[in-house]
C-alpha cells in the first residue's frame, strides 16, 4: 500500500564449533545473494521495485549484509550488478572488522565468544579479513546504516563496548 515489499530470506547456518566448518559466513552471504537474484529474476510476478533494495540484518545477518554491500562479488556471482543493494543497515554486531573485534574480546564479557568466531572466520588475520567488510571498503560499498546496540558503550569489555567501537571503525 506504501510502495514498501519486504522479503525475508534465509540462509544456511554455521557449522558448530567441534565440527568441521562446511557453512561459513561467506557461503551464507552467497545465500543471501541468491535469494537476492531470485527476488530480482521474479520481480514482476511480485511487483518488486529493484532499484531501491535496502538489505537489513540482525547479528550475524548484519553482518553478511554488511559483507554484501561491501564486497559486490558475492552479488555479481549470483548475477546482479553491485549497484542492486541500494544501502545496507545493519543492526547490533560486531564482525565488520573481525581481527579487531577479537582483540578487543579478550578478557572482556563476551570472551566465551571467540572460540566460536574463530572456528567461522579462521584463525589467521588473513583468513578473517577475508570475511570482513572491512576488507572491501577501497572500491565501491553502498550506503550503510550500522545500529549499535547495547548497555554501556563506553565501558571497555561490555558487548555495547566492542560492538559500538568496530562499528566506529568501519563507518570510519
Amino acid at each position: 500500500e506504501h510502495g514498501y515489499t519486504v522479503a525475508a530470506v534465509n540462509f544456511r547456518l554455521a557449522s558448530p564449533v567441534g565440527q568441521e566448518l562446511t557453512v561459513s559466513p561467506k557461503n551464507q552471504a552467497s545465500d543471501i545473494a541468491y535469494a537476492l537474484a531470485w527476488l530480482h529474476t521474479n520481480a514482476d510476478n511480485y511487483h518488486l521495485n529493484t532499484q531501491d533494495t535496502v538489505l537489513v540484518g540482525y547479528s550475524s545477518g548484519a553482518h553478511l549484509v554488511a559483507l554484501l554491500g561491501a564486497d559486490e562479488t558475492y552479488v555479481e556471482a549470483a548475477g546482479l550488478p553491485e549497484q542492486s543493494i541500494a544501502a545496507t543497515i545493519s543492526l547490533d554486531v560486531h564482525a565488520y572488522d573481525v581481527p579487531y573485534a577479537l582483540s578487543l574480546m579478550v578478557d572482556s564479557d563476551v570472551a566465551q565468544n571467540i572460540p566460536l568466531i574463530t572456528h567461522l572466520f579462521g584463525d589467521t588475520q588473513e583468513e578473517q579479513l577475508s570475511a570482513s567488510p572491512i576488507s572491501f571498503t577501497e572500491t565501491w560499498v553502498a550506503p550503510a546504516m550500522l545500529v549499535s546496540v547495547g548497555p554501556d558503550p563506553d565501558q571497555a569489555g561490555t558487548h555495547g563496548y566492542i560492538v559500538n567501537q568496530t562499528a566506529q571503525r568501519y563507518a570510519e
